[in-house]
């Protein structure tokens, strides 16, 4: 995504040829004659003086892209640094440096979770790395007032958020919000309803090795080709809602197919499964709970949305959650401090019939004969609804900026949109490719 503001940074990295250039390195070099091939041979970056001098006096923003190509097999991390210029009126975002990082920051293959000492130490190294170098660049790190980071693993971004965060308290950290649907979705999933992946799972390979399968069934899995049932469920969020979302809609016709396959070895399973009102229960309440992820994932995804109304459509989607699963008496304190603990509390909870379970399980629920559905069938379905709205809200309050409560976020956009009524002392435009943020601190 870098390549694709080649355009921008050429305006925007104010270079000479100078020398004596500061931070003149291979890395830096290789990375900017990717994005600028037409320089010259003996060119050479200079000091952003102009960048120096315009972070010492306002608030600036920090992005920190890391594993970004330089050919050859070689890569590294990119410093950027974006501030309002007064004089002109404009938001920049200039190159300060590269940065090399250990293998943990850069490589999604390393598995974050295991040898948690080893790869906090590493992302410890890192972030002091990251912060000598802009101690380096003259850089007052008590202006700092946004940072977003790519790795990854959400781990190594809050080690380097909390470090930060020690020089500047009221930093507001974006890291968490890309992929945040993706996240929320795989952490209600394989909280309570594992059976549906899995599912979803048999269902796409035994399409994949049947050409002749039914063309109904064939079009649920539209981009198929796409779907690895080894990768994350976070990454294959939008395939995997939306298989649910026809798999829900279309439930009648799909047994109707696998009924007339019966002399089909790998297809008895998942008839038993079709068959079973347990499990079509379970798609039909994901089908609507997943929704709202979807909707954002999808706008994510396509780069349609700013910064601004990610952060307001999730927290529109937190409160929605909440009011599913909490009692009213607790949901305004959860809101207002994004308190985990309350998750845990039974006592704030609903009682587990009130739970909304959304329209269209609740009225299989009423239809369906206990014969075909027991009292502890419901019982533990209940019991997953509560699971899933718990890891959902736990995954979305935690990638969402901790220090910014529901209010702020539900107002970024009314306050951007009406700029002219109130009294600002500085704006920041904070640019996530592909997403767009403005902060705006009021006197």
């Amino acid at each position: 995504t870098l390549r694709h503001q080649a355009s921008r940074l050429r305006q925007t990295l104010n270079l000479i040829k100078a020398p004596n250039a500061l931070h003149e390195s291979d890395a830096l070099l290789s990375f900017i004659r990717q994005c600028c091939p037409s320089l010259p041979p003996n060119f050479s970056p200079s000091h952003p003086k102009d960048l120096i001098q315009a972070c010492q006096q306002t608030a600036y923003s920090l992005y920190l892209y890391v594993g970004v190509a330089l050919g050859t097999g070689r890569s590294t991390g990119v410093i950027l640094i974006g501030y309002f210029d007064q004089s002109s009126e404009l938001s920049v975002v200039k190159l300060l440096d590269t940065l090399q990082l250990s293998a943990d920051a850069v490589d999604p293959a390393v598995d974050i979770d295991t040898e948690a000492s080893t790869n906090t130490c590493a992302a410890d190294t890192d972030a002091r790395l990251l912060i000598e170098k802009l101690k380096k660049f003259s850089l007052p790190l008590s202006n700092l007032c946004a940072f977003y980071c790519n790795a990854p693993h959400p781990t190594v971004s809050r080690v380097f958020e909390s470090q930060l965060q020690a020089f500047s308290p009221s930093l507001v950290s974006l890291c968490g919000l890309p992929g945040i649907a993706g996240r929320a979705c795989q952490a209600g999933l394989l909280a309570s309803f594992r059976c549906v992946v899995d599912l979803i799972r048999s269902l796409h390979q035994y399409i994949t090795i049947r050409p002749s399968v039914n063309h109904r069934l064939k079009a649920m899995f539209t981009n198929a080709e796409s779907y690895n049932p080894s990768h994350p469920v976070c990454e294959q969020a939008l395939f995997i809602i939306s298989t649910v979302q026809k798999m829900a809609s279309s439930w009648k016709d799909i047994m109707r197919y696998f009924n007339s396959v019966r002399q089909v070895a790998d297809a008895h399973h998942i008839r038993s499964q079709l068959m079973d009102h347990k499990v079509k229960l379970r798609f039909l309440f994901l089908a609507q709970t997943l929704e709202p992820l979807r909707a954002l994932q999808e706008l994510q995804q396509n780069g349609t949305v700013d910064v601004a109304t990610q952060l307001q459509l999730t927290s529109i989607m937190v409160r929605s959650y909440a009011t599913n699963l909490l009692r009213p008496s607790a949901i305004e304190c959860f809101l207002t401090k994004w308190d985990l603990q309350i998750l845990h509390n039974e006592q704030e909870l609903l009682p587990a019939l009130d739970v909304d379970i959304r329209f269209n399980a609740r009225k299989f629920l009423f239809v369906t004969s206990m014969a075909d559905l027991g009292e502890q069938d419901r019982s533990d379905f209940l019991k997953d609804a509560v699971k899933f709205y718990k890891a959902a809200l736990e995954s979305l309050v935690t990638s969402i900026p901790g220090n910014l409560g529901e209010l702020a976020l539900l107002n970024i956009y009314k306050v951007l949109k009406h700029l002219e009524n109130i009294n600002v002392r500085r704006i920041l435009f904070f640019n996530l490719t592909p997403w767009s943020l403005i902060f705006v601190e009021t006197a």
